[in-house]
């Protein structure tokens, strides 16, 4: 990555800023429930927008501009070029003695100047509460991440979906006879139950699930057509692990069960994922894609309870307003990409079975 190479005084101070950033994110929890614990009494004031630090965004939206670094896999061999020279060989012994320091010089360059010192403050950024810091913190950690780190990274970013919790049955059976019954009796006489908890935080998990579908839209090369091929080896370890874990939450992306930004964050991390899958792979990985269209089938066609649009006089076939849509724009974003990805890769995916 040439760009601190190019102004290494920045590195440090982009560095410091986003030190500074992070730490008062992951302040601001902690000062809203020691604020809300002393108004007791009295009630609290009109709740103020807290603004974020202000080198927070300018450092994430430059991180994300940068090209994603191979430094960890070339320095040496770089550094071997470098000395050598356009002569080639560097001139026999020459060379072989300028070849040493020059590597040592690499590394040493790298270990002060490494982009990598911004991947653990990034992550945290990704998992704090503005919903925009999230998503420019996920498109800022692609470019960090060298390609040997993606498969672990993934793994551990993956690993954070939780399976289906109990309860979810409830959930969908309520839902549905709120729907067939209008809405008005339901949420009368027999209310939605709570939305379902797990453990962790929502907005950690959506996080991981935006760095995620950065990370497998930026960093993950295609696989080869064939399988049998050796260079298939490492794409072959990624895509089944992947979609292994996002079909275990799929269940995020029902709207009578999920929140929908986690579900809207993965079915854009099962695009990706899906992208990635050659014709070649389409008969192996039929399961997890057949699992992925059903829950996009079951979100899309699921109907919200609906209000009636007004009337006295007995006037049949009055439109349906889905009240409760509108105060959500996250839910018909959600509604939105699961028809994109049910019309999109699992269809394609589905027909070179």
């Amino acid at each position: 990555m040439e760009f601190f190479q190019r102004y290494p005084a920045l590195h440090g101070f982009l560095l410091q800023e986003l030190q500074e950033a992070a730490a008062e994110l992951q302040q601001q929890p902690t000062a809203a429930a020691a604020a809300a614990g002393d108004a007791v009494a009295s009630p609290p004031p009109p709740p103020r927008p807290q603004q974020p630090h202000p080198g927070l965004y300018p450092v994430l939206i430059i991180l994300s501009r940068l090209r994603a670094s191979h430094v960890r896999e070339e320095p040496a061999a770089a550094a071997v070029v470098d000395a050598a020279g356009p002569g080639g060989d560097g001139g026999g012994d020459a060379g072989g003695d300028a070849a040493a320091p020059a590597a040592a010089a690499a590394t040493t360059f790298m270990g002060a100047l490494s982009p990598v010192a911004f991947t653990p403050l990034v992550r945290q950024c990704a998992t704090a509460a503005p919903l925009t810091v999230r998503r420019l913190a996920a498109r800022a950690l692609s470019p960090l991440v060298a390609a040997a780190d993606v498969p672990p990274l993934l793994q551990q970013l993956l690993a954070a979906i939780p399976a289906e919790p109990p309860g979810t049955a409830r959930l969908r059976a309520a839902a549905d006879a709120a729907a067939a019954g209008g809405g008005a009796a339901t949420t009368t006489s027999s209310p939605l139950p709570p939305p379902i908890r797990f453990g962790g935080s929502a907005n950690a998990l959506h996080g991981a699930l935006l760095q995620a579908a950065a990370l497998l839209e930026g960093n993950v090369d295609p696989p080869p057509p064939e399988p049998s091929s050796a260079a298939a080896a490492g794409s072959a370890d990624v895509l089944p692990a992947a979609l292994d874990h996002l079909t275990r939450g799929s269940w995020l992306a029902d709207p009578r069960v999920g929140v929908s930004a986690l579900g809207c964050g993965l079915l854009a991390a099962a695009a990706a994922a899906l992208d990635l899958v050659p014709p070649g792979r389409c008969m192996e990985l039929r399961g997890p894609v057949g699992r992925l269209a059903a829950a996009c089938k079951e979100a899309v066609a699921f109907a919200p309870p609906g209000s009636a649009k007004g009337g006295g006089g007995g006037g049949g076939g009055s439109p349906a307003v889905f009240a409760a849509d509108f105060p959500d724009p996250m839910r018909c974003q959600l509604l939105k990409q699961a028809a994109q990805l049910w019309l999109g890769p699992v269809l394609q995916c589905q027909a070179f079975r």
